[in-house]
């Protein structure tokens, strides 16, 4: 449906360019200018990558680089946890993502020290299980509380078995 991709001129011509066909040509010039980036935008495009929608076929590495920009230009933390399950989760990524756990525990790290909630579980999860980091009670029973103090249903459950 080409009523959802944004109509907007080149950066670096003045022609006519559709987002998000286009945009990966044109992302370096819109994020190395005055630019603000927009947080929606980038996680569409990676959801347009991961799904095939309006490029010529699917592609994992742009739609990880796509949340990758989301969290370091945007502040994203949920496109931190959206890349951390996509790596522990094969059915995340349409099973385009080998499962990572390192990268997966880096990525849920980074989105519950941001305040994610569900990162905040997860992250307790990795520290229980040592997966993707060496295993912790104390750091497992540390995030669950963290967790279960932001309201998180499954980690006061955690926290009243440690």
């Amino acid at each position: 449906d080409p009523s959802q991709f944004h109509h907007a001129t080149s950066i670096e011509k003045d022609e006519p360019a559709v987002f998000p066909r286009d945009f990966h040509k044109h992302k370096l010039q819109l994020l190395t200018r005055d630019y603000s980036p927009d947080e929606a935008s980038l996680v569409q495009l990676s959801h347009c990558h991961l799904h095939g929608i309006g490029v010529p076929s699917p592609n994992a590495s742009l739609a990880i680089h796509y949340l990758e920009a989301a969290y370091h230009l945007a502040q994203s933390i949920q496109s931190a946890h959206s890349l951390a399950l996509m790596y522990e989760y094969p059915q995340h990524s349409n099973h385009l993502v080998p499962t990572e756990i390192y990268a997966a525990f880096e990525w849920f790290k980074a989105a519950a020290e941001g305040g994610h909630v569900p990162s905040m579980a997860e992250l307790a999860l990795c520290y229980e299980l040592g997966c993707g980091v060496v295993q912790s009670d104390e750091a497992s029973l540390d995030w669950y509380m963290k967790a279960a103090q932001a309201g998180h249903g499954g980690a006061h459950f955690s926290v009243g078995e440690a």
